[in-house]
């Protein structure tokens, strides 16, 4: 008798193992597999989000650098349209600035476009006024 009980407690211990079974593991690993891709799709849309929004940081900087040299130089303007490039940061950048005349005759708007290059979207638009220069005081 002793040894069918001990066949017994084998066929139990077989049967009722605490490790996991190859189905088990595999459908764990398609599991993380998902997650993983999951995951790496989010990193590569935060990096690109990441890199458009420093394109468009930097493009408001050479909007608002062009802006106050208008206003630190005390230069007054004439209307029309004016295209140029600057590097900033090891970046190229292509603006255009408008100069237009507002209500009141001392004073001009200057709308300042920024682009990456010619063609391409518009990355920062910055509106900014002048004051006709005067006489020191």
């Amino acid at each position: 008798m002793a040894v069918c009980a001990r066949r017994a407690v084998r066929r139990m211990a077989v049967t009722t193992g605490k490790g996991f079974t190859l189905v088990e593991v595999l459908v764990a690993l398609a599991v993380l597999a998902i997650a993983l891709a999951a995951v790496s799709r989010v990193t590569a849309l935060t990096i690109d989000t990441s890199a458009a929004l420093r394109g468009r940081t930097l493009a408001l900087w050479v909007a608002q650098d062009r802006l106050v040299a208008y206003q630190m130089q005390r230069l007054w303007p004439a209307i029309a349209s004016t295209d140029g490039e600057t590097e900033y940061a090891g970046r190229r950048f292509v603006w255009r600035e408008q100069v237009m005349g507002t209500p009141l005759p001392g004073m001009r708007r200057i709308v300042i476009e920024v682009r990456a290059a010619p063609g391409e979207e518009v990355l920062a638009e910055l509106t900014g006024y002048v004051q006709q220069p005067g006489p020191p005081s």
